[in-house]
């Protein structure tokens, strides 16, 4: 059953992907080299700096708005290499999107992880609460 498909394989077979949320399988399908269509539906919205980059570099369709089912139907109904060709423009959007945000941003994540914990935890007032001391991850 193709639910149960693992999608790393069946990614090969296709010509077009449409992802809907930000998880590992946007991750997987990014490296495809096939045109994408991001499809927001809210369910999981993304950031807004993150929207503004994944609207210059694949086709982002919001479906939180009216007619996005046409918007839609355009996309698909192009040839093949019209649908191609005004993927491949947005190169150049999409290669600085995946350092920033896919492939990135550069670093260590877990040190940045540690950051963002330690630091809402003192935003809240629970940093004192932290067993030991604690020290500021490194980069």
């Amino acid at each position: 059953q193709l639910q149960f498909t693992d999608f790393r394989n069946l990614r090969a077979a296709a010509d077009l992907l449409i992802n809907e949320t930000p998880g590992s399988v946007l991750g997987w399908s990014w490296g495809a080299g096939v045109p994408q269509i991001y499809l927001e539906t809210g369910a999981c919205p993304l950031r807004p700096e993150i929207e503004a980059r994944f609207r210059r570099s694949l086709f982002f369709i919001d479906a939180r708005e009216a007619g996005w089912e046409e918007e839609l139907r355009a996309l698909l109904e192009l040839p093949s290499a019209a649908l191609r060709a005004r993927y491949d423009a947005m190169a150049a959007a999409r290669a600085e999107t995946s350092r920033h945000c896919i492939l990135g941003p550069e670093g260590h994540a877990g040190a940045r992880a540690a950051r963002y914990v330690l630091d809402n935890l003192r935003q809240h007032g629970q940093a004192a609460r932290l067993p030991g001391a604690v020290a500021e991850p490194g980069e």
